[in-house]
């Protein structure tokens, strides 16, 4: 009673499509005809699934090939048979269900009784399926050249996998050794305000930054700030805990700083801003410019 229309509007919102195909549309098109099907089945305790694919489409004598358009997109439905696995039911009602067999073959296989193919029937006429024993033996004689058929170069190539594993593990071995004492190198210098204004320093070329002898501690954080601006705080920070520990009277940084703490927020800005700097000079890179133009 549902009739096939694939013009339809969609269902109102807030209101389940199937019921409003069923009681109040009364049309419908392969999604609707399949959603349908399968709620009705599963209200009953019947395991049904929905699929959805495309037809075969038309056949294109100019390039031997089939035309799959848009509008041979489908869905149907399968259902759940113990024994025989997934069947399709065609639940659209412009389509006519297809053939299916009476009885079955292999369980899983829902086809599975209508037979094989035979030679005739699968081969070109002219083609012999029986295979040639010279041309077999002379597959054999070509693999054995290749060496797919020798034990020893199996063996070889066995081992040859193993050395790259071996290989392979000792990189990854030594690249975790590595990065754990870098990772302790790096603390020793973060933990320490001394040497936290020495890597500032050192950073301070890869933003672009030329720091002078003549400048003070105070100039080159605000250089270095002008570049990191997300960054101005703890580049001033640890500047001021610096100039305290190498001028104050107490010659020391305050108790409760921690020049770890402001790396943990300044390092990620000042890396972004190296490899903008950086990516720029690439970008402005002319082969042949001379040093001294640059400013």
């Amino acid at each position: 009673n549902i009739a096939y229309n694939d013009q339809i509007q969609a269902p109102p919102d807030g209101v389940d499509p199937v019921h409003y195909i069923l009681f109040d549309q009364q049309e419908a098109y392969c999604n609707y005809y399949a959603s349908a099907m399968i709620m009705m089945l599963r209200s009953v305790g019947v395991p049904a699934r929905f699929v959805a694919g495309y037809t075969q489409g038309e056949w294109d004598e100019e390039t031997s090939s089939y035309r799959v358009r848009a509008s041979n997109a489908h869905a149907w439905t399968e259902v759940f048979f113990p024994g025989y696995g997934w069947v399709p039911f065609e639940a659209t009602a412009s389509i006519p269900a297809g053939d299916r067999p009476e009885t079955f073959g292999n369980p899983g296989d829902a086809f599975g009784n209508e037979g094989l193919l035979d030679d005739t029937e699968r081969l070109p006429e002219g083609v012999d399926i029986n295979p040639n024993l010279e041309d077999v033996e002379s597959l054999q004689d070509l693999l054995a050249e290749r060496g797919e058929l020798n034990p020893d170069v199996t063996v070889q190539n066995r081992n040859r996998l193993l050395w790259q594993a071996g290989i392979g593990f000792v990189i990854m071995i030594v690249a975790i050794v590595g990065a754990f004492f870098a990772n302790r190198a790096n603390q020793r210098v973060e933990a320490s305000v001394k040497r936290s204004y020495g890597r500032l320093g050192n950073w301070a070329p890869w933003l672009g930054v030329l720091i002078q002898p003549a400048h003070t501690p105070y100039e080159r954080a605000h250089m270095l700030g002008s570049e990191v601006p997300e960054g101005r705080e703890q580049l001033l920070n640890l500047t001021h805990q610096y100039v305290r520990q190498l001028f104050s009277p107490a010659r020391s940084v305050e108790a409760d700083f921690d020049p770890r703490v402001e790396w943990k927020s300044l390092r990620p800005h000042m890396i972004r801003h190296t490899i903008g700097y950086q990516l720029q000079r690439l970008r402005n890179f002319r082969p042949g410019k001379a040093d001294g133009n640059s400013k």
